[in-house]
């Protein structure tokens, strides 16, 4: 699947305006921020959205897991690369809108693997 990233509406091709809030189109799997509109492959979305709803805390590997795969945290996981696979995928599309993932794991502490939404200017997002 390719990328798509555009200044202009999907729906009307006017301008995206130039705005700090996140528009999140699930039908569409397209996020935009400031004017710009990126549209994500389906497993991403699906990581994307589990993010933005817990920003700005931190999610468990497992449970991007089980929103990966759309089945309960509390079911038997299949042991999987493809969350680290889609970060780096998702990392590279949100650095457009100016968003980033923050990975717990390069903090002292030896928590188990978990990822944060972060805005790139200030740090800490709020969804």
């Amino acid at each position: 699947m390719t990328y798509h990233r555009t200044d202009l509406c999907p729906c009307c091709n006017q301008q995206l305006p130039e705005i700090e809030r996140v528009y999140v189109d699930p039908i569409m799997a397209a996020v935009a921020r400031r004017g710009v509109m990126v549209q994500l492959d389906p497993s991403s979305m699906l990581l994307f959205n589990a993010l933005y709803e817990a920003a700005p805390l931190f999610v468990r590997r497992d449970e991007l897991i089980a929103a990966l795969f759309m089945i309960d945290a509390d079911e038997d996981l299949p042991e999987t690369d493809m969350v680290k696979q889609t970060i780096f995928k998702l990392r590279r599309e949100l650095r457009s809108l100016n968003l980033g993932i923050e990975n717990a794991n390069k903090r002292a502490n030896r928590r188990p693997a978990s990822y944060r939404l972060v805005d790139l200017d200030g740090g800490e997002f709020a969804a």
